[in-house]
């Protein structure tokens, strides 16, 4: 195996070649988790694996057959209502575990998130959803002061506690909502192992990959990080003195596919790897230290690796896409710049212009 064979495998098994997955519930199991902090681009990043449009994962959403919580890390996620409830339960002793200091900081202990969250299940209850400042106002109204940060870190320690995640959008509003009522008429998937699960679902649709990386992924310690891969029988291979693990003996592709990809900041193809050494053309490395960390950038992708960056900005009826290069690009990448620019005014369902510098 090479560096090219693994990103050749990576861009199969993320599902930007030869996807085979037919909805938005589907594409977010495989994965197990995605990240999205950013709606807007975590949106685009299912919808151009899929081939679907941003009315259709916004419409998957608010039916809740996906789900958005903290999960994993304490930061946003997709995740699917079958998988919340064990991955949650697997999870987030060890957010807990980062969010102590700061919780303490803010005087929040455990007593003040059960009287919190007992507050939340009942104002929920009955199938109810709320935004966050209304959840915020409830508390208040019920003697919990949530002055401050103290509103997020009550809200999201009840995510944690696996009692609520995302409801439907009220206009762009987001609401939250009881876990049990939004998947109540889905089957819970209940592992046998959950830590296996987790692991198969990481390498799955990210491999190669390192055990360094599905520890920055899901949050979890190396030594969970090497049980899950023996459980799973996992194969590897060294690549470049690092060790790569994959699910199985895959005939890897010799030739990354020679196509270009608008990637939205923190994709899973950039932000789920602490190594990020492959994504990078060596010519280019100097780059990355005077614009920081590719990973958390919107990446123009060629052929596998960040070629440079791209920023969109949303107007009324258009949607304006500003593209900068590490280096010249020729006719065509430009030409394939203009082609995924145009698909993704088409996502959004508005009028499109690129502005190059």
């Amino acid at each position: 195996m090479t560096a090219q064979d693994i990103l050749a495998q990576r861009l199969t098994n993320q599902k930007f070649v030869a996807n085979n997955l037919n909805s938005v519930a589907e594409l977010v199991g495989w994965f197990g988790a995605v990240q999205s902090q950013d709606y807007q681009g975590a949106k685009w990043a299912l919808g151009q694996r899929l081939g679907v449009r941003d009315k259709e994962i916004e419409e998957a959403f608010n039916e809740g057959k996906i789900l958005r919580t903290h999960i994993m890390r304490p930061t946003w996620h997709f995740v699917t209502p079958a998988d919340i409830s064990w991955m949650q339960k697997l999870t987030s002793h060890r957010v807990n575990r980062i969010m102590s200091y700061y919780n303490k900081a803010l005087g929040l202990d455990r007593e003040f998130f059960n009287k919190a969250n007992g507050i939340i299940v009942a104002a929920l209850s009955g199938g109810k959803f709320l935004t966050r400042l209304e959840i915020g106002k409830v508390l208040e109204e019920n003697g919990i002061s949530i002055k401050g940060q103290k509103l997020g870190h009550v809200v999201s320690q009840a995510e944690l506690d696996t009692l609520i995640c995302s409801g439907p959008r009220i206009g762009k509003q987001f609401t939250y909502a009881l876990i049990k009522d939004r998947v109540s008429k889905i089957k819970e998937f209940i592992p046998q192992n959950p830590l296996a699960e987790l692991v198969k679902r990481y390498f799955q649709s990210h491999g190669p990959a390192t055990v360094r990386d599905f520890v920055w992924w899901s949050g979890l310690t190396t030594a969970d990080a090497r049980k899950g891969i023996e459980e799973n029988m996992l194969k590897s291979e060294n690549v470049d003195g690092k060790k790569y693990f994959f699910l199985e003996k895959s005939k890897f592709e010799k030739l990354v596919p020679n196509n270009l990809l608008l990637l939205p900041n923190y994709d899973e193809y950039t932000i789920a790897y602490q190594d990020r050494e492959v994504l990078i053309n060596p010519s280019d490395t100097y780059y990355f230290k005077d614009q920081g960390n590719a990973a958390f950038w919107n990446a123009i992708i060629y052929r596998g690796v960040v070629i440079g960056m791209w920023k969109r900005t949303f107007g009324i009826k258009e949607l304006s896409v500003k593209a900068k290069f590490f280096k010249k690009p020729n006719v065509e990448i430009m030409e394939q710049l203009q082609q995924e620019t145009e698909k993704l005014g088409r996502f959004f369902d508005l009028k499109v212009s690129l502005l190059l510098p």
